[in-house]
């Protein structure tokens, strides 16, 4: 009898000693444990390096790495290069993972041995630390569940319905997926935007479980909460340059170049509301070809269009969109 596959989690850790253990310890301590953990202390100046050592170097199921700062893409590449398992789980070092996730996916895998990709859903809270009100609770529900004929599918059924989740603490994938087709993750920001698509279209059949396994900590120094800069744009502007290479790749299915134009547009629109948010003045020579391609979507878009080119417009009308939620007249 073939063993069952293995579960490789591969965990970056960057200054997060006031979260680290509380994190990985949501890993190390799951019903179903994980066959190998993977931490890359990505060049912490804090304890952060030491406190995996302390906590988790003498458990045989985890390996730890210390490298200089590269950023989340490389460090999450460093770990995956020294991974052994047949299935990839990429996890935030100050995050944390509800019981029973790598339980269904293995009772999952089992009822559908084909499966190169297991999605679920997440949700958000706000760190004790920094419970001002200034973030507000991220959505990140799946809202659907039940096997696809491929991970091409599940991307068009949740573009169509608005519904996209890139973020990679959202899905499990076979390893040997990635590996086939040579993809990485880039060292940039907002690195899951490029990344997902690439390896969802090489994806074989797919389940989703509408289960909110992943809590996100929303932290004051977060990537995902800190004032934008020149390298968020670059990062967006990455990946709308990534979604328009695989506009020119052959042999997808046609809903699919839909589904990529509609996700270049969304980069795109997500840049400038961080430009415009922000105060950004674009000066760096590798942002010198952005305006161009915003341009060059935002007729077929009016939140781009307004965004792009009247941005009072924009600001009113969401102003009046969310009024009108409030009152109950829209969702």
């Amino acid at each position: 009898m073939p063993n069952p596959p293995r579960l490789s989690v591969v965990i970056p850790c960057y200054n997060v000693e006031a979260y680290v253990r509380e994190a990985i310890d949501s890993v190390v301590h799951q019903s179903s444990p994980a066959d190998e953990i993977v931490i890359v202390d990505d060049g912490s100046t804090d304890s952060t390096g030491r406190l995996v050592e302390e906590l988790y170097g003498q458990l045989g199921n985890v390996r730890i790495i210390h490298t200089e700062n590269q950023g989340l893409g490389a460090a999450r590449n460093v770990g995956t290069a020294a991974a052994t398992g047949d299935f990839i789980y990429y996890f935030d070092s100050d995050d944390i993972l509800a019981d029973g996730l790598f339980a269904d996916f293995r009772a999952t895998l089992e009822a559908h041995p084909d499966l190169d990709l297991f999605c679920f859903s997440g949700q958000s809270f706000l760190d004790g630390q920094n419970q001002d009100g200034s973030h507000a609770l991220i959505d990140y529900r799946q809202r659907t569940e039940g096997r696809f004929p491929s991970g091409e599918d599940l991307l068009n059924f949740q573009v169509g319905r608005k519904n996209y989740l890139p973020t990679s603490w959202l899905y499990i994938h076979r390893r040997a997926v990635s590996d086939r087709h040579g993809l990485e993750f880039l060292s940039i920001f907002h690195e899951d935007e490029e990344h997902t698509p690439r390896l969802f279209v090489r994806c074989g059949p797919a389940f989703v479980r509408d289960k909110a396994y992943f809590q996100r900590r929303l932290r004051a120094n977060s990537i995902m909460t800190r004032r934008k800069s020149e390298r968020h744009i670059y990062g967006y502007f990455c990946a709308a340059r990534t979604l328009e290479a695989m506009l020119r790749t052959e042999g997808l299915k046609p809903e699919t170049y839909g589904s990529l134009r509609r996700l270049v547009v969304r980069v795109l629109t997500n840049a400038m509301i961080a430009i415009r948010t922000s105060g950004l003045a674009l000066n760096d020579p590798a942002l010198a070809a952005f305006p161009a391609t915003v341009r060059r979507y935002a007729a077929g878009s009016p939140q781009l269009f307004l965004l792009t080119f009247c941005y009072p417009a924009f600001v009113a009308a969401k102003a009046a969109k969310g009024a009108l939620r409030s009152a109950g007249a829209i969702r």
